[in-house]
């Protein structure tokens, strides 16, 4: 864990956090070493990730990724799209929160 310069954009009262993305899933929407930015608002999954790129915590095994939230097929169930990797199907998620920033690195 290290400190890094909050985006402009984002208000420095607020307690971000900063995920560094790992992997291609995303991409060309954001790079393997790009930071998101997002703050834990809400337990569970907050109805604003719906629909957007968020950060989400899988219930089954605690991974935590970052993926466009859609409804699931089941009420509690969520689909986690990527650009470049087939959609995750119903998942249960621990937790979700909207992306507020992107920092390219």
């Amino acid at each position: 864990m290290y400190e890094v310069e909050l985006p402009p954009n984002l208000e420095p009262e607020t307690d971000w956090i900063a995920l560094q993305v790992r992997g291609d899933s995303m991409y060309p929407q954001m790079e393997d070493g790009w930071l998101v930015w997002y703050r834990r608002q809400t337990d569970g999954v907050n109805p604003d990730s719906l629909n957007r790129i968020s950060v989400v915590k899988l219930t089954e095994d605690g991974s935590v990724m970052v993926k466009r939230l859609r409804p699931g097929r089941q009420p509690g169930l969520y689909d986690l799209e990527s650009v470049n990797a087939p959609p995750i199907r119903d998942a249960e998620l621990e937790w979700a929160e909207p992306i507020a920033a992107i920092q390219p690195r």
